[in-house]
């Protein structure tokens, strides 16, 4: 099997890489462009592609059995305070990408999309509550972003024969190889970055602020790969399929604070919740995996406090 990995060198891709090194009988091609690879390997081949070339995603998918189109910049709250050039780089990716797959025939394409593409329902939201009403205020760029690419890319499945497309909707994805730039980051690892930074300076304390309380669904990455690692083994008939991943279980950022201050790294550290706004919070939004749960049995989340010391491990050392 020949698996290609778009944007390997990226956060999802990383972790993607990471696991398929270890798996026997498979041929792995992964490329890259301004970012240098970050998983060392000799079974990786390493493209250096300019994705934004419909010419050049035409030549790196030829003969490919399978694509993970994992490529992208991820929105947050402080990037999508200015509009910028990064959306229409998004939308001209992923297009060249799922055209060119599925002109070549590969057998399985997986995209993210985006869950910021749900409305607020005050419930667990299925693959079905997609296209219902708007996005949030905070989510509509991105939100109709990946509502755009799953009609465009639908629209590619129906005019292929052989390629299925799988649009994957992941909750907050955290792990390894994350961002960590305060600037640029989501919330919880610029969290994870103040307490290791705290270890180094003489006032150790974190001051938490602004809305720690609403719950959500935070997928770690090592489970998201592995999860499209079997569906990648899985046998389905859908020629298009949307799938919601994320945790089991839901945290707020107040949960997730407390477990990593109560790690033997951090005892020294001390909490202030001064500034935290308890006033903001609407409702709080989550996914149903019930889709998921159908098509692969008794998979398993690792435990939060497993993930969280794995990441903060992972931050130390680097």
């Amino acid at each position: 099997m020949k698996i290609l990995i778009a944007g390997g060198s990226g956060f999802v891709g990383s972790n993607m890489l990471e696991l398929l090194i270890k798996v026997p009988n498979i041929r792995i091609f992964s490329t890259y462009f301004k970012s240098k690879p970050r998983i060392k390997s000799h079974r990786i081949k390493y493209i250096r592609a300019d994705l934004a070339k419909f010419k050049t995603c035409i030549k790196i998918t030829d003969k490919m059995d399978v694509v993970l189109m994992l490529a992208g910049h991820v929105f947050t709250q402080r990037s999508l305070r200015k509009f910028n050039n990064k959306i229409y780089q998004n939308l001209e990716i992923n297009l060249n990408m799922a055209k060119a797959s599925t002109l070549n025939d590969v057998k399985k394409y997986f995209w993210l999309s985006s869950s910021t593409g749900y409305p607020d329902l005050r419930k667990k939201l299925i693959e079905n509550d997609f296209f219902k009403k708007d996005p949030p205020t905070n989510y509509f760029v991105p939100g109709y972003q990946a509502r755009f690419l799953e009609k465009i890319i639908y629209s590619f499945s129906l005019n292929s024969k052989i390629t299925k497309i799988f649009s994957i909707r992941p909750s907050e994805i955290f792990g390894k190889y994350d961002n960590f730039d305060f600037n640029t980051c989501h919330t919880l690892p610029a969290y994870i970055r103040r307490f290791c930074e705290a270890l180094e300076e003489k006032n150790k304390t974190i001051y938490i602020q602004g809305d720690i309380l609403k719950n959500k669904n935070y997928l770690f990455a090592s489970d998201l790969a592995n999860i499209i690692y079997r569906l990648i083994n899985k046998k389905i008939s859908d020629k298009y399929m949307v799938v919601n991943i994320s945790s089991k279980k839901n945290y707020n950022l107040k949960k997730l604070i407390s477990i990593i201050s109560k790690l033997k790294e951090f005892k020294n550290v001390k909490i202030n919740y001064s500034n935290v706004d308890n006033k903001s919070i609407k409702f709080d939004r989550l996914l149903n995996n019930n889709k998921l749960n159908k098509i692969i049995k008794n998979y398993k989340d690792t435990k939060i406090e497993n993930c969280l010391k794995n990441i903060i491990n992972w931050y130390l050392k680097k």
